[in-house]
């Protein structure tokens, strides 16, 4: 695998690459806040996620994350939230989902450190891919979004709902379409590894 850092900011210039190896299946990889040995800056920053199999570069995600100064600490929910990009080659999304790397030195344990009980990147990584389309099963009707959801996405023609439901308006179709692409792509991304 590659990871490519890259900036969050104008034309998202690629500050570096880190090679590693990689297996089939889930795969973690440390993430300290350093590129060739030397810290980043406090900011944010994009990390795109490569499989590499012989001359092919396939580009399988990208996660969003934001340096802080040691000692600062996270609220539960700074950690959840998305990381927003002002990136130029950011997709159709504002933001992404989020790590935040607290960089070494004095006091740098927060809630996100695992040492502490705090949730680790790959939780929360999966929170924020399910989150847009959690979101809208909450704001208008678990049932009625996910049936709409897998029709949208294509995974399979539904039908229509039960009886005593009613469809989800036309004007929140693509929202859902959305993410429930998104999370069609995430899975697909996840099988090609």
């Amino acid at each position: 695998m590659l990871l490519v850092v890259r900036s969050a900011a104008g034309p998202c210039e690629v500050l570096g690459r880190k090679r590693v190896s990689g297996s089939k299946g889930l795969n973690r990889v440390p993430f300290n806040g350093r590129v060739h040995g030397r810290p980043l800056a406090p900011g944010r920053y994009l990390i795109d996620v490569v499989v590499v199999r012989g001359k092919s570069h396939k580009r399988v995600g990208r996660v969003a994350v934001e340096i802080v100064k040691p000692g600062r600490q996270l609220t539960k929910a700074q950690l959840a939230a998305p990381v927003g990009v002002a990136c130029a080659t950011s997709t159709s999304s504002p933001s992404l989902p989020a790590a935040a790397v607290i960089t070494p030195g004095a006091g740098a344990s927060g809630p996100g450190d695992p040492a502490r009980g705090g949730k680790s990147l790959p939780g929360r990584v999966l929170r924020a891919i399910f989150k847009p389309l959690e979101d809208l099963r909450n704001a208008i009707n678990p049932i009625r979004v996910l049936h709409e959801a897998v029709r949208l996405a294509g995974i399979a023609d539904t039908g229509p709902l039960l009886p005593l439901l009613t469809n989800v308006p036309q004007a929140d179709h693509p929202k859902i379409r959305e993410a429930a692409g998104r999370l069609l792509e995430a899975n697909g991304a996840a099988a090609d590894l």
